[in-house]
């Protein structure tokens, strides 16, 4: 199925389950464009694996190897591949809304973790590091969606090149 219009998704919310709009629209832009993500998160059952993402990336940011392997190998540990790939988009989100920021813009997806955001994106020098990190991202994502790819492997893989893009 393709992506449903994010309004779409936030006038459902509102009719059906009573979600005030501005909180409806929030849920339909985390939900990237799937209703059935949108009441995942409406219940609260993404905001851990959304969470466990934006930890990790500031984990990576902070260049210590041995906690990179630490946290990777707890995601790897606790969490299963469905879930894992969902941190995969959520750090691209995360990565879009650093991008954002650094252009003055207030249009983010992860509004409600606007200062974990901001601070994340201090890490990167330069604008241009931080678009490289976002398409290697989303690289990382799709490969792993293709192929039946380690995801541990994928994780340390990002975490890596992102410590690479935040040291230079």
């Amino acid at each position: 199925f393709g992506r449903i219009p994010l309004v779409m998704i936030a006038e459902k919310l509102e009719s059906d389950h009573g979600v005030e709009k501005q909180r409806a629209l929030h849920l339909a832009h985390l939900s990237n464009g799937s209703y059935g993500k949108a009441l995942d998160f409406l219940r609260g059952e993404k905001q851990d694996i959304r969470q466990e993402a934006l930890e990790l990336l500031k984990v990576a940011a902070d260049g210590k190897t041995n906690h990179i392997i630490q946290r990777v190998d707890f995601i790897a540990s606790q969490w299963d591949r469905n879930s894992i790939l969902e941190m995969f988009e959520y750090s691209d989100t995360f990565m879009r809304d650093i991008y954002m920021n650094i252009e003055g813009s207030d249009y983010l997806i992860n509004a409600d973790m606007k200062p974990e955001v901001v601070k994340l994106g201090g890490k990167f020098k330069r604008q241009n590091k931080v678009e490289e990190a976002f398409r290697i991202i989303d690289q990382i994502r799709i490969d792993c969606q293709i192929r039946n790819a380690s995801l541990k492997l994928a994780l340390l893989n990002m975490c890596f090149r992102v410590k690479e893009l935040t040291a230079s």
